[in-house]
């Protein structure tokens, strides 16, 4: 009767943390962030929280991904070079986006979101300036 109960409460545990990974990805998603990595993660808690975990849908969960990463990346680079931005600005970007995201760090919450736009901004356009 006990492990029934502890196991009914660790799947609705494992179900809820699912849950807020899934929304918590669905939002960094929406802000360029890697959200389905967040959301494969919830799926790897559930799973194990439940007892109820598929490897082999863990790996295909795992693998688009990175699927949806790379294109995502390469779709970027596409639509850059389609409205006129250089390879040395798309470079600066990247860059800027990954340094202002770390020096954002310390203003809880919106301060990665912020220096990531930023950075990422003042990246290109410097790269852009400086270099071409």
């Amino acid at each position: 009767m006990l492990f029934s109960v502890m196991v009914a409460f660790l799947t609705i545990v494992g179900f809820v943390l699912m849950f807020v990974c899934f929304l918590l990805g669905l939002f960094l998603a929406a802000f360029d962030f890697p959200g389905v990595f967040v959301i494969a993660l919830g799926y790897l808690a559930y799973g194990l929280l439940s007892e109820d975990l598929s490897w082999l849908v863990f790996v295909v969960v795992v693998a688009l991904a990175v699927f949806a990463e790379v294109l995502e990346w390469v779709i970027s680079l596409y639509a850059g070079k389609k409205f006129g931005s250089s390879s040395v600005g798309l470079v600066g970007a990247v860059i800027g986006g990954i340094v202002g995201a770390i020096v954002g760090v310390p203003l809880f919450l919106i301060g990665s979101v912020v220096g990531m736009f930023l950075g990422s901004f003042l990246g290109a356009f410097l790269f852009d300036l400086f270099v071409s």
